[in-house]
């Protein structure tokens, strides 16, 4: 980079995630959206080491399991993400 040069921030949005009103203000007004995409993600099946480690975890010593998962697999999905430059 070139001495005395400042780039710009970029920030990336997941528009699944709560986020604090103050922030959205900052990037609307002083944001710039340079791109929208959508990223989709595989199933992600379980092997043999994370089963046996989530029948411990969750089964026996009786943790809480994440809301959005289901027995055996990882949901799969996509996410959509707004990216923002910011002087």
């Amino acid at each position: 980079m070139l001495k005395r040069t400042n780039p710009p921030v970029l920030f990336f949005l997941d528009a699944s995630r709560p986020v604090a009103p103050d922030l959205l203000e900052k990037l609307h007004r002083d944001g710039k959206v340079i791109k929208t995409t959508t990223l989709s993600l595989p199933a992600h099946n379980l092997n043999m080491p994370e089963r046996i480690r989530a029948f411990v975890f969750y089964r026996l010593m009786r943790k809480p399991k994440p809301h959005n998962s289901a027995p055996g697999q990882d949901a799969a999905g996509e996410e959509r993400f707004e990216i923002y430059s910011l002087p």
